[in-house]
C-alpha cells in the first residue's frame, strides 16, 4: 500500500469480492461519479480506474482522518468550527492501520526512495497516484487535524511529460502540511488497544 504496487491491490479486491464491494464502499463515501455498473471497471478498481472528483475523494480521505467517521463535506471559511459526528462506514481499527501504513516512510522507500517529498518530519498519513498516461496526478495526506487533496495535471486534459504523483502533486502537499504543522499543530492517532506491535 504504501509503495502504489497495482499487483496486490487487485489481488485483495479480488479475495474480498470484486469490484462490486469496492463501488459500494466508494458510493458510501460519496464518490458520486462511480456510476457505472462494477463490471464496467472490473478489477482496476483497485487501482484507481472510475473518474473521481478531488473535492469528494479528498472527503473520503477525510473519513479515514476521523478513523472510519463518514460526513458530508461542507464548504467554510472557518477553522473554528467543530464537526458533528459522523456515521460509522469502516472499522476504526482498520482505519488505524491504514493511517499507520500511509505514514510509514521506511515502507514507501522501496518504492520513493528516502528523503521523498512524503517525508514530512512528522506523521501525516500519504498517498499518490499517476494516470496511465500521466494525465493526472494526486497526493492525499491526513492528520487527525487536517485532510489535503492535491491534483496536478493539464485542464484540457492533455499528458503531462513523466510528471508522477510523487513529482507533481507530491511537493504541492508536502508544502501544505509543512505549512499547516507550523501555524495550527497537527498531532497522531493513539494506537488502538487491539492492535499488538511487535519487531
Amino acid at each position: 500500500l504504501a509503495c502504489s504496487r497495482n499487483i496486490p491491490a487487485v489481488r485483495l479486491l479480488a479475495e474480498v469480492g470484486g469490484p462490486v464491494v469496492l463501488k459500494d464502499r466508494l458510493n458510501a463515501l460519496g464518490l458520486s461519479t462511480v456510476s457505472a455498473a462494477p463490471d464496467y471497471y472490473g478489477l482496476g478498481m483497485a487501482i484507481g480506474n472510475p473518474e473521481v472528483r478531488l473535492l469528494e475523494l479528498a472527503n473520503a480521505y477525510a473519513c479515514l482522518a476521523r478513523l472510519g467517521e463518514y460526513l458530508p463535506y461542507r464548504l467554510t471559511r472557518s477553522l473554528d468550527s467543530i464537526p458533528p459526528r459522523g456515521d460509522p462506514v469502516c472499522d476504526a481499527t482498520a482505519a488505524y492501520l491504514i493511517a499507520d501504513i500511509l505514514n510509514d516512510d521506511d515502507a514507501r522507500s522501496y518504492a520513493f526512495g528516502f528523503n521523498s517529498p512524503l517525508e514530512f518530519g512528522f506523521p501525516v498519513a500519504c498517498k499518490t497516484g499517476t494516470s496511465s498516461d500521466f494525465r493526472d496526478n494526486w497526493a492525499f495526506g491526513y492528520t487527525p487535524e487536517f485532510t489535503v487533496g492535491v491534483w496536478v495535471g493539464n485542464f484540457d486534459g492533455k499528458p503531462m511529460e513523466s510528471v508522477s504523483g510523487i513529482s507533481g502533486a507530491g511537493p504541492v502537499l508536502h508544502d501544505l502540511f509543512v505549512h499547516l504543522k507550523r501555524r495550527f499543530g497537527t498531532s497522531w492517532y493513539s494506537q488502538p488497544e487491539e492492535i499488538v506491535s511487535l519487531p
